[in-house]
C-alpha cells in the first residue's frame, strides 16, 4: 500500500497516522489487537515480541471474567471461589509475559509455549462467549421459573469449565518458570523503530519554542511515527510528495502472527503435521470438492473462521449437513460466490455465528433454523437474485446489526414483528403491509437505523397517525430516505401520510417517489433540515405546486421527474428573496408534459448553480432571463419542441457547455450565422445540436 504527502502538510500528518493505525490493527487478529499499545519490530530476521504484546489478551480476558462476575454475581455465586483461582492464575502469566523481552526465532519451544497459551486465550473467550449468548439468548425468558431454570444450569457448568482453564494455565507457569526463565533477555530495539528519551526530548522542547512553525513539528513527529511503523520511505515523486510503503517484512509478520492458527486447503490436499485443535481460521480452494474433504475440517473443532475463497468456489453447490456439527465455535462464515441453492438445518447449530454471508450465490431462502443464532450481528445476501423471503422468525435474531439485502427488489414482504429487531443499524428498505405486525408501526423502534432507507408500499398506510407512529424524525443516524408508494388513493390521504413521514433534520439526501398528494407537506420547506444536500421528487402525479426549497442552506442538487400535472414555476417555487437557493449546484426538470412556464427567477437567486437541464417539457414555450445565473457552466435542453427561444437577454459568461435536443423552432435560432439567437451563443466553447457539434468564430470589436 502506497500513500503520498506534501512534506509541509499538515493534515496530511494525521491521516497517515490514522492510516498506519488502521493497519497495524487490521492485520493482528482480533485478540491481539485489543490494545493500541501493540508494537512489533524485527531484528536481524528474527521476531521481536515487545512487552505487552502477550500481556494484552490475558489482560483482556481477566477484565472480562471481572465484568462479567461483577454484571451477573448472582448467576456465577457458587463459582465465585473458582473465579478467585482463576483470576489468581491468569496474573500469574501476565506477570511472566510481562518480564519477556525476546524469543528467539529458531527456538520452537519458546513458539510452542505461545501457541499453547494463545490457545488457552482462545478458548477462555469462548466460554465467556457461550455464557453471553445463553444470557443473550434467555434474558427474555417469559417467567421467573424458566430464567432460574437455566441459570441453575449455568451454575453447574460454569466452574467446571473455568477449573480446565485454570489448570492449563497453571501448567504453563510452570513450564515457563522451569524452562524458559534463564532464556528472557533484554533488547534494545533497533532505532530506526522506536524514539529514543533525547529526541522525544527534543521534539517536546522544540514544541514550545514560540517562532517554531506547526507544521514543522507534526512533520518531525510524523517522521518518527512512520519509522517505528509498518510504513517506510519509498521515493520522492517530482511534486516533492513523499510516498511510503509498508516494510517489506510485513507478509513475515503475518504469517508469524498466524502460524498455526490459521490453515488453507487447496485442491482437496491437506497438511498432515498441523495440529488441528489449535486452527482457528480457515479457507478452502477447491474445484472440485470431495466428501473427504468436509471431514477434515471435523478436526477442527475450535474453527472460528471458514471461507470459500473464489477460486472454483463457484462450482459448490451444496453444503453436507454434517459439515456444522462439529464446528459450534464459528464466527465468522463466508459462502458466497458459490452456486448453493440451499442450507442444511444444521446451521442451525453455530450458535456462537457473528458474521454470515451468501452474498452472489443462487440461493432462494434461509433454513428457519438460522433464527436460533440469537448471537449473529450480520448477515450478507447481496445479489442473490432468486432469493424470495426471509425467516418468519427473524425477530429472534436480536442482535442482528446489518441485514444487507436488496428488500424492495427482492422480496414480497418483511416477516411479522420486524420491529423487535433494536439492534439492527442497516436495512435497505421496509415493505409496508396492511397486516398487524408487518404496519409501519415496526419501524418505531428501530432508532439505530443509519445509512439509508426506502420505505415502500406506502399507499397502505391510511392516516397521519399511523405514518408518525414508525418515528421517522427519532432515527438521527439516517443520511438518505425514500418514500415511495406504488398505488394512488385519493390523494387527501397521501397529504396526511407524508406530513407524518417527517424524518430527523440531519437527513442529507430525501426522495419521493409515487406521491399522491396535490401539495407537499410544510416541513420539507423548512430550513431545520440543515444538512439536507440533495432532493428528488419523482412520479408526483398530482401536484400542481412545488415545494418551496430556497431555503434549505446545503440543497446542493435537486431534481424534478414525471410530474404530469405541473403547470407553472413560479416564485412559490424560486422565492422572492435573493438569498434563494445559495448552495444549489444542479437543477433539473424532466418529463413535465402540462409545464407551460418557468417565471419568478431573480438576480441572487441560485448563485452556485452550475448545471441545468430542460428535457421532456413539450408544450414549454418560454424561459426566464438567466443572466443573474452567474455560475452557469452547463446548459442541457432536450426535447422542448414548443420552445420559442433562448432566455431574453444575453447568457452568463460563464456558460462553457450549451446542449440542444430535438427542440426544432429553437434549433432554427441558433444554428446560423444570421439567426436571431446566434449572437448569444457566440461566447460559449462548446455547443452541441442534435448530436452535432457546433462550431461558433468568436468576435471581438475591432
Amino acid at each position: 500500500m502506497d500513500f503520498s504527502k506534501s512534506s509541509s502538510g499538515k493534515t496530511s500528518h494525521c491521516l497517515a497516522y490514522l492510516i498506519i493505525k488502521y493497519q497495524l490493527s487490521s492485520i493482528i487478529p482480533t485478540w491481539w489487537s485489543q490494545t493500541p499499545e501493540l508494537i512489533v519490530s524485527f531484528e536481524m530476521g528474527s521476531y521481536i515480541v515487545q512487552s505487552g504484546v502477550l500481556a494484552a489478551p490475558l489482560q483482556v480476558l481477566l477484565e472480562k471474567f471481572t465484568a462479567f462476575a461483577q454484571k451477573e454475581i448472582g448467576l456465577i455465586l457458587d463459582a465465585e471461589d473458582e473465579f478467585e483461582k482463576l483470576k489468581r492464575s491468569v496474573m500469574a502469566v501476565e506477570a511472566l509475559v510481562d518480564n519477556v523481552k525476546q524469543y528467539g526465532h529458531h527456538d520452537e519451544a519458546v513458539q510452542l509455549w505461545l501457541r499453547d497459551l494463545r490457545s488457552v486465550l482462545h478458548d477462555g473467550e469462548d466460554l465467556l462467549d457461550r455464557i453471553d449468548l445463553e444470557l443473550m439468548k434467555h434474558c427474555s425468558a417469559a417467567t421467573v421459573e424458566v430464567s432460574d431454570l437455566v441459570f441453575s444450569q449455568f451454575k453447574l457448568g460454569i466452574p467446571h469449565e473455568m477449573a480446565k482453564i485454570r489448570h492449563r494455565l497453571e501448567e504453563m507457569v510452570g513450564e515457563k518458570d522451569g524452562v524458559f526463565r534463564d532464556r528472557i533477555v533484554k533488547l534494545a530495539s533497533r532505532p530506526n523503530y522506536s524514539i529514543g528519551k533525547q529526541q522525544t526530548s527534543s521534539l517536546v522542547d522544540d514544541s514550545h519554542k514560540a517562532m517554531r512553525r506547526t507544521e514543522d513539528v507534526g512533520k518531525e513527529y510524523f517522521d518518527l511515527l512512520v519509522s517505528r511503523s509498518l510504513f517506510q520511505l519509498s521515493h520522492v515523486d517530482h511534486n516533492n510528495h513523499l510516498i511510503y510503503k509498508m516494510h517489506d517484512l510485513i507478509h513475515e509478520l503475518a504469517e508469524f502472527v498466524s502460524d498455526g492458527v490459521c490453515f488453507k486447503m487447496e485442491n482437496n490436499n491437506s497438511q498432515p503435521r498441523l495440529n488441528f485443535k489449535h486452527i482457528r481460521h480457515s479457507s478452502l480452494v477447491c474445484k472440485d470438492i470431495q466428501p473427504e474433504t468436509w471431514k477434515v475440517f471435523h478436526k477442527c473443532g475450535r474453527l472460528r473462521t471458514f471461507t470459500m475463497l473464489h477460486q472454483g468456489a463457484h462450482q459448490l453447490n451444496q453444503i453436507p449437513a454434517g459439515f456444522f456439527l462439529n464446528l459450534r465455535y464459528m464466527r465468522v462464515l463466508n459462502l458466497s460466490c458459490t452456486s448453493i441453492t440451499e442450507l442444511p438445518d444444521t446451521i442451525g447449530t453455530l450458535k456462537h455465528l457473528r458474521h454470515f454471508n451468501v452474498s452472489n450465490t443462487q440461493i432462494v431462502s434461509l433454513p428457519e433454523s438460522i433464527t436460533k443464532l440469537c448471537g449473529l450481528e450480520t448477515l450478507k445476501l447481496n445479489n442473490c437474485f432468486k432469493f424470495l423471503h426471509l425467516p418468519q422468525d427473524m425477530r429472534n435474531l436480536s442482535n442482528l446489526r446489518n441485514l444487507e439485502l436488496d428488500i424492495k427488489r427482492q422480496i414480497r414482504s418483511m416477516p411479522p414483528q420486524f420491529g423487535k429487531l433494536t439492534s439492527l443499524q442497516t436495512l435497505s428498505a421496509f415493505i409496508v403491509a396492511e397486516e398487524d405486525g408487518q404496519r409501519i408501526d415496526e419501524l418505531k423502534n428501530l432508532r439505530c437505523l443509519r445509512g439509508s432507507i426506502c420505505i415502500t408500499r406506502l399507499e397502505n398506510v391510511t392516516n397521519n397517525a399511523e405514518a408518525g407512529a414508525a418515528e421517522l424524525d427519532q432515527k438521527p443516524h439516517l443520511d438518505k430516505v425514500e418514500l415511495e408508494w406504488n398505488e394512488f388513493k385519493d390523494g387527501l390521504a397521501e397529504q396526511e401520510v407524508l406530513a407524518g413521514l417527517q424524518p430527523h433534520n440531519r437527513i442529507k439526501e430525501l426522495i419521493i417517489t409515487g406521491y399522491g398528494g396535490f401539495m407537499f407537506p410544510s416541513w420539507l420547506s423548512s430550513p431545520s433540515f440543515f444538512k439536507l444536500q440533495s432532493i428528488y421528487l419523482h412520479k408526483c402525479c398530482k401536484c400542481t405546486i412545488l415545494p418551496f426549497l430556497g431555503q434549505l442552506p446545503l440543497l446542493s442538487s435537486l431534481y424534478i421527474h414525471d410530474m404530469p400535472d405541473l403547470q407553472n414555476v413560479d416564485t412559490n417555487f424560486t422565492g422572492s428573496s435573493s438569498m434563494c437557493f445559495p448552495s444549489l449546484l444542479t437543477l433539473k426538470f424532466h418529463n413535465l408534459p402540462k409545464l407551460q412556464n418557468w417565471t419568478g427567477l431573480t438576480r441572487g437567486n441560485m448563485p452556485k448553480l452550475s448545471k441545468l437541464f430542460i428535457e421532456s417539457c413539450p408544450i414549454l414555450g418560454f424561459l426566464p432571463s438567466l443572466q443573474c445565473l452567474y455560475s452557469l457552466e452547463t446548459l442541457d435542453i432536450s426535447r422542448c419542441p414548443q420552445l420559442e427561444s433562448l432566455p431574453d437577454g444575453n447568457l452568463p459568461e460563464s456558460l462553457k457547455s450549451l446542449i440542444i435536443t430535438e427542440c426544432d423552432i429553437l434549433k432554427q435560432r441558433c444554428n446560423e450565422r444570421n439567426s436571431p439567437d446566434w449572437i448569444k451563443i457566440m461566447s460559449v466553447a462548446n455547443i452541441q445540436i442534435d448530436y452535432q457539434v457546433i462550431q461558433v468564430q468568436q468576435h471581438h470589436a475591432d
